[in-house]
C-alpha cells in the first residue's frame, strides 16, 4: 500500500507550520514532487517532524446546527487530515453547553491534547 502524501495545507494544519515551502528550500523537510509538479509531504515525515516537535495528541473537531445537516465532508476532511481522534456535535454555535465542546475543552485544559483541527472557525463556536 503506497504512502499517504499530504497536501502543503494539510502538513500545515497538521504540524502547525506555515509556510511549509521555507522547510522545503532549506531542506529541513522531505518533500515528493507529483507528475505535475506540485509538492506533497509524505506520512512517515509528518510523524517524524510530530515527533520532533512531541505532539502527542491530535483531535478534530465537527459540528452542524440540526440533524438535517450531514457531518460527513467535515469527517471526511478531519480523517483526511489525519487527526488520531474526531468530536462531534450538533447543536447551535451560541450554546456552549454542547457536550462534545465541553469534552474537547476539558481534554485541553487538562493538557491531553496538542492540536485541534477544524473545518471552519464557526463550527467550533460562534464568537
Amino acid at each position: 500500500m503506497p504512502e499517504r502524501l499530504y497536501t502543503l495545507k494539510e502538513a500545515c494544519l497538521l504540524l502547525g507550520l506555515h509556510p511549509i515551502q521555507k522547510w522545503d528550500k532549506q531542506g529541513k523537510i522531505r518533500v515528493v514532487r507529483t507528475p505535475g509538479g506540485r509538492r506533497r509531504i509524505p506520512q512517515s515525515e509528518i510523524r517524524r517532524l510530530q515527533g520532533e516537535k512531541g505532539i502527542r495528541s491530535v483531535i478534530g473537531y465537527a459540528r452542524v446546527s440540526s440533524n438535517t445537516q450531514k457531518l460527513e465532508r467535515q469527517l471526511e476532511y478531519l480523517r483526511q487530515s489525519g487527526v488520531q481522534e474526531v468530536i462531534t456535535d450538533i447543536g447551535s454555535g451560541l450554546i456552549e453547553k454542547r457536550k462534545g465542546f465541553l469534552r474537547l475543552l476539558e481534554r485541553v485544559l487538562h493538557n491531553e491534547v496538542d492540536k485541534v483541527v477544524i473545518l471552519y472557525e464557526d463550527r467550533l463556536t460562534r464568537f
